[in-house]
């Protein structure tokens, strides 16, 4: 038996465990850095907080289109 294709099979596991792990942590780490950026609302309660809170976050309805429904 061929000694150098029995020592294929384990280098080759290795590579694709390591791959795996930079995949999953690549994956990790952006959905990590993407939920970071959504704390940059205010604490306050009032009308005017809100509403610059929903302008600067771009969440809430877009009334653009109001007049053509």
């Amino acid at each position: 038996m061929d000694t150098t294709n029995s020592n294929k099979g384990p280098i080759i596991a290795v590579v694709v465990i390591a791959a795996l792990i930079v995949v999953g942590a690549v994956y990790f780490w952006s959905g990590r850095s993407s939920s970071d950026s959504a704390s940059t609302v205010s604490a306050s309660d009032d009308i005017g907080s809100i509403e610059s809170d929903l302008q600067a976050s771009g969440a809430g309805p877009d009334l653009s289109d109001l007049d053509t429904i």
